[in-house]
């Protein structure tokens, strides 16, 4: 469900004010003027049990109290942030069962007197606060500081994002916005502001998703990106549930993964979706998704005593033991030990799929938390088609967005048993074990995960909840 200006302006406006700030800089007087529109009234929006009410109106005010009037007046980000900014308070609570994702957007009101022009966001300065109030906790978190507006990334063509999380069912969000004019603006000159105009609005724009699993979500949005996988393998049989990989140069699989707390993006970090897969768990087969954390640094040798048994390996000890206890209770609440393939073949003349049908047919398994990418996650990425081949890996590097220029660990080994890595041109090839190379934790998700927010995008990852 969609739910656009959830922050209206009312059909009559209660009062109207505009104030003059007479300011003066190195001697030139000029005038600059912020619009007051007081909306009295709370404002509700309610969906099915899901309730959200905003507390203040959604203009940005003069402080009464401010004895120059002057929170408008050019100054450095010190000043502005302190006591000398213009400040405005906004709180939100979500009185309903299911968490909403929310954008809270500022941008120019177009009811300015007739001729006026707007200030530039460039020379608009503002820093954003926000503090969670629950029975459970009560801190401020505070988002990137001293920001001009221009910088914010734009929505709907003419608004800019100020702030793009979720709130939880029960919560309350209480936020501060610092506004006020550059120090450097141009007071002559073509680009100057003087006689210019701040007039600005707030609205809050928000999305509550269904309450169905993460793969469903992914799989009913037209822009997921997500491509189906042929069957090409007797392993699966022909009414398996259909799989598919994420392919090309970026597509729209960034997720928030491993967090403190499943609705605060500011407690997590950001991982990447491989695809959706028909995972054996169990007796059972079905579909899962399996995320990568691709910006991982950590090296590792794949076993310091040259083993190529998996089990056994440094680095089965390393993610499954030393980093999945590391993970937040959370994470560990979102994944499941898993399987894993650990065969292949030694004929890199075969097409990505080709490979898959090997991993897949090989009785050489593990079932562990948190494992290493297969060959056949990296070579489908860049392509699903049959002359994909895994010789041409790094004529493909452009089009493949897990290629790091990085030589790293695969899990699986071709038929004499050579572990499988990658070589810094992208390169399928067999590693000497005991070299250390990047190591980047794959995991897969319990199949009841669900998507509360995000639209999969680096700016707007996806968030997790189960």
């Amino acid at each position: 469900m969609n739910y656009t200006k959830i922050f209206k302006r009312e059909t009559k406006v209660i009062a109207y004010v505009v104030i003059c700030l007479t300011l003066v800089v190195m001697g030139v007087s000029y005038a600059l003027f912020l619009q007051v529109n007081d909306n009295k009234a709370n404002q509700v929006v309610t969906a099915g049990s899901l309730e959200i009410t905003y507390d203040k109106g959604n203009v940005v005010t003069v402080p009464e109290d401010d004895p120059l009037n002057n929170c408008l007046m050019p100054q450095g980000d010190s000043e502005g942030m302190g006591s000398g900014g213009c400040t405005y308070e906004l709180s939100i609570y979500n009185s309903g069962t299911l968490p909403m994702q929310y954008d809270l957007l500022i941008y120019d009101d177009d009811a300015i007197p007739s001729g006026g022009e707007h200030v530039p966001h460039e020379y608009i300065r503002h820093s954003l606060s926000k503090q969670y109030e629950e029975a459970s906790q009560a801190d401020v978190v505070t988002t990137e500081d001293k920001r001009a507006l221009s910088t914010l990334e734009l929505k709907d063509g003419t608004k800019r994002i100020l702030e793009r999380a979720v709130v939880a069912p029960q919560e309350t969000i209480v936020f501060k916005l610092k506004i006020w004019i550059d120090e450097n603006a141009p007071s002559e000159g073509e680009n100057n502001i003087i006689g210019k105009y701040v007039y600005l609005k707030l609205d809050v724009s928000g999305i509550v998703y269904e309450n169905e699993a993460a793969t469903t979500t992914l799989l009913s949005s037209k822009e997921s990106g997500l491509t189906e996988v042929p069957n090409t393998n007797a392993v699966l049989e022909t009414n398996s549930p259909k799989e598919y990989r994420y392919v090309g140069a970026n597509p729209k699989n960034y997720v928030y993964f491993n967090c403190s707390d499943s609705t605060r993006t500011d407690t997590c970090e950001i991982w990447r979706i491989l695809g959706i897969y028909n995972e054996s768990h169990g007796t059972t087969t079905e579909s899962r998704i399996k995320l990568i954390k691709s910006n991982h640094e950590e090296i590792s040798a794949w076993d310091i005593n040259d083993t190529v048994d998996y089990e056994l390996s440094t680095v089965n000890s390393l993610l499954s033991v030393s980093y999945y206890d590391a993970l937040s209770e959370t994470a560990k609440g979102q994944i499941d030990k898993s399987t894993y393939y650990l065969g292949g073949t030694s004929d890199l003349n075969i097409s990505g799929l080709a490979m898959r049908d090997y991993e897949l047919a090989s009785k050489k398994m593990i079932s562990v938390p948190v494992g290493l990418m297969q060959v056949s996650d990296y070579v489908l990425a860049s392509g699903l088609g049959e002359t994909d081949m895994l010789n041409t890996l790094s004529s493909r590097n452009a089009n493949n967005w897990l290629f790091t220029g990085k030589s790293e660990w695969f899990v699986n080994q071709n038929a004499s048993n050579q572990v499988y890595a990658l070589d810094t041109t992208g390169a399928l090839t067999t590693g000497n074990v005991s070299l250390e190379k990047l190591v980047r934790p794959v995991v897969y998700l319990d199949s009841n995960i669900k998507i509360i927010g995000g639209e999969g995008t680096s700016s707007s990852p996806y968030l997790l909840s189960k």
